[in-house]
């Protein structure tokens, strides 16, 4: 009988790595979108709602 051993890339380390650690600068970019995106409906709300009325 052959013993193969399989070695799947996992290196003998005590700590994992470490992502999505260093993720500030894009949850910034992200709440901007965001706060962009609701201004923008706002505006396009306030639009329709005054063409309505003249």
């Amino acid at each position: 009988m052959l013993k193969h051993k399989v070695n799947n890339g996992a290196v003998n380390s005590p700590e994992l790595p470490q992502t999505g650690e260093n993720n500030s600068q894009s949850q910034t970019m992200s709440f901007i979108g965001i706060l962009l995106a609701m201004f923008g409906s706002l505006l396009g709300f306030l639009g329709i709602k005054k063409r309505r009325n003249d």
